[in-house]
């Protein structure tokens, strides 16, 4: 198995445990969502790609997301009400697909996000409907990314990874 689909355990209530083989690459939106029994959940590194609201109203979320952000194994898996400018805390190393603004009416107040030395992976949908973000700016320390003037490359500027979708094209 290589994905969980769109709604695949939705509201399943009687799911109380998840432990996802590694060779599971992406989880889609809603997936587990309302599945209210849901306590333990075991993420795979191997997840590079996550829909959106995948774990909405289960006691796992409740009782691991902490001023609404989620770091499980050094990857953010969403930030639920990013507003401002939105700083990624050190310890994360791999921003998933909607990784940050988890629900996309409420990304429509950040206008920045600062990208620290530590992050080496970001998966293609990382920064998907965020129609406010003016700026993707990276630590200079960043061995794998860089900026210019607000969009996201990779290190040696070969490939455009992101062109923040607020940003005025000069």
């Amino acid at each position: 198995m290589k994905s969980i689909g769109n709604g695949a355990f939705y509201a399943c209530n009687n799911l109380e445990s998840i432990r996802m083989p590694a060779s599971v690459t992406s989880i889609g939106t809603l997936a587990f969502a309302y599945c209210t029994s849901l306590e333990t959940v075991n993420i795979p590194k191997s997840i590079t790609s996550m829909g959106t609201r995948v774990f909405e109203g289960t006691r796992w979320l409740g009782s691991k997301a902490v001023d609404n952000e989620l770091v499980i194994e050094n990857r953010i898996l969403l930030y639920g009400k990013p507003e401002g400018d939105f700083v990624v805390p050190d310890e994360v190393t791999y921003i998933t697909g909607s990784g940050i603004g988890e629900i996309p009416d409420y990304t429509s107040k950040l206008i920045s996000i600062t990208i620290p030395k530590s992050v080496k992976g970001i998966s293609k949908n990382a920064f998907r409907d965020m129609y406010s973000l003016a700026s993707i700016n990276v630590a200079s320390d960043n061995q794998a990314f860089t900026s210019v003037d607000g969009v996201l490359f990779n290190k040696d500027k070969t490939v455009l990874i992101a062109y923040p979708q607020a940003k005025e094209v000069n």
